[in-house]
């Protein structure tokens, strides 16, 4: 970088050269001694010399001093580096010469790839060479996407269909070592046959496989990857026509299909070890044919769950549980998904109700925005996601559906608006609640906490309550408030009367005034958690594969 020049044309290292000539000058004069000028001379000269050596040495060992991010250990470098995506490990490697060397040799790595074929086509080829060769042949998760002709500019490109052709090429040669794969292709015919061959090809390593296509239809081949994959385990296809059940599917455990009809019916049946099935679209067989599996039953999309659950039933009379995703629910439709869902003979002992991420995205039907919405899981069992939580409210406020819903539960975790509702009605063997707040400025204002609630003669055997700070929005959770001890109190009362609450617990909360006589004189024991170290905050996984889709985007390399 070029110096400055100073008002009269000098420059700022001309000026740090003068005030050094007048620092030595004066450190020099300040030796002389009217008897001995010579000998004060040669001592002050010594010691400058001595203070001039000594700083050089310090910044020479300042300047050769390792910097402590470059010299990591290899395994905590690579620790670290595989959590980036893709695109960003390729930028570590470029930092310095000992991360590079540490970077590229380490072929683990490079094992996962999430890669977006975009508009330079003449890097295609040698890139993905290069990023395969990097993994030195261990098993491969591969996410490859071609961005759709409508999408980009090469459709005019001379070198799009040798490049589309040589990727093909690419990834069929390491079929034979990939354990996830991930495609997501333009159904356009000049291309759909270097792909078919893809999928035609023998897998013996992989155990999941992702299909997608961005315009069509295409059909895939009855010998789906060449009738061989004996570890396969989950399969997803949107877009794709499957025609028969392929020997490949004989082993899947989870099977994604973006539509049910006469076809697909037949190889669902087809499937002895099929453990959980998603359907996203619904067209009603002409035949009645009776799966045998007992399997979870997932339920996304506005076509699925807009069917009657006994016709359902017809087809899965077996299934273990229907779960139902209102992520695409219209508002007026939701009381009648709702009651599909939640309906139960069964005496409900066990109601959780946490805040979650949408979890039944169908991408050609749209992802709606807004906070998250509420899973419902009754006796253990997970029968709704992505519902609205002024839905639920309404639900439970249904003729007759709160006081079946209280009068056998034992536990209950709920938001602090639908525990407003349950604690006004008799829970005569509500024994455990956790009550996940929602965030406020001033709790005292909250209705929860508010003075005005008295206790009733209702009967109460509550044991624990806990206070979760549980916003609406999951990735702004594990933070923590401060709640008056005074409130607390005033809430325990509210809901024990005279009664003495055994334990007290507060997730993420701390007392304003942890000494108050008031609550301590009500509770037993006070413990708290912190949600980091609570397995019951963990997300839940999504069921289709929107989700995962978007993860992906986000995070691929695009070429």
């Amino acid at each position: 970088m070029p110096l400055l020049p100073l008002a009269n044309g000098r420059t700022a290292e001309h000026a740090d050269v003068d005030g050094l000539r007048a620092t030595v000058r004066k450190f020099a004069l300040a030796f002389d001694t009217p008897i001995d000028r010579h000998d004060a001379f040669q001592r002050a000269r010594a010691k400058i010399y001595a203070v001039v050596a000594e700083t050089i040495q310090s910044v020479a060992a300042d300047l050769n001093r390792p910097n402590a991010l470059f010299t990591l250990p290899p395994e905590i470098l690579c620790c670290i580096v595989n959590y980036l995506p893709l695109a960003d490990r390729v930028r570590a490697a470029l930092v310095c010469r000992s991360w590079r060397s540490t970077i590229l040799a380490t072929p683990s790595l490079w094992t996962t790839l999430a890669i977006t074929l975009g508009t330079r086509t003449l890097i295609w080829s040698a890139a993905l060479d290069v990023l395969f060769a990097r993994s030195a042949k261990l098993p491969l998760t591969l996410d490859l996407r071609v961005e759709p002709w409508y999408d980009t500019t090469w459709e005019d490109d001379d070198n799009a269909l040798p490049a589309i052709r040589r990727v093909a090429y690419i990834v069929r040669s390491n079929m034979y070592r990939t354990k996830c794969l991930s495609l997501q292709i333009p159904d356009t015919r000049e291309i759909h046959d270097h792909w078919a061959r893809v999928l035609a090809t023998r897998a013996p390593m992989l155990e999941q496989l992702f299909i997608y296509s961005t315009d069509d239809t295409p059909d895939v081949s009855s010998e789906l990857l060449g009738g061989y994959a004996p570890v396969l385990k989950t399969l997803y296809i949107e877009f794709f026509a499957l025609e028969t059940a392929s020997r490949a599917l004989r082993g899947l455990t989870t099977l994604h299909f973006d539509r049910f009809s006469d076809r697909t019916l037949h190889i669902i049946a087809s499937l002895p070890q099929l453990q959980t099935l998603i359907l996203s679209s619904w067209e009603s067989p002409e035949l009645v044919v009776v799966c045998p599996q007992d399997f979870d039953l997932f339920l996304a999309g506005s076509e699925p769950t807009a069917v009657d659950k006994t016709v359902i039933l017809e087809y899965f009379p077996h299934a273990k549980s229907v779960r139902y995703s209102l992520h695409h629910t219209e508002k007026q439709n939701a009381p009648a998904v709702l009651s599909r869902a939640l309906d139960t003979d069964e005496k409900i002992a066990s109601l959780l109700v946490p805040w979650s991420e949408p979890l039944g995205i169908v991408q050609w039907e749209g992802s709606r925005g807004g906070d998250a919405d509420l899973a419902i899981e009754v006796n253990s069992i997970l029968v709704a996601v992505d519902v609205r939580p002024e839905w639920f409210l309404d639900y439970l406020n249904s003729s007759g559906v709160l006081q079946r819903w209280t009068s056998h539960l034992e536990t209950a975790t709920v938001p602090e608006a639908a525990w407003l509702l349950l604690v006004f009605v008799n829970t005569p063997r509500l024994k455990e609640a956790t009550i996940l707040l929602d965030e406020h400025e001033d709790y005292g204002q909250t209705p929860l906490f508010s003075a005005e609630n008295r206790f009733t003669s209702r009967q109460s055997i509550l044991t624990t309550l806990r206070f979760s700070c549980q916003p609406r929005t999951p990735d702004q959770r594990h933070r923590t408030v401060l709640i008056s001890a005074v409130l607390l109190a005033r809430h325990i009362r509210f809901v024990c009367g005279d009664k003495m609450l055994a334990t007290l617990v507060l997730r993420d909360i701390v007392l304003g005034d942890p000494d108050s006589k008031e609550l301590h004189s009500l509770v037993g024991v006070i413990r708290y958690e912190d949600s980091t170290y609570c397995a019951d905050t963990e997300e839940l996984k999504s069921w289709t594969w929107g989700h995962y889709q978007d993860y992906r985007s986000r995070d691929a390399m695009a070429l």
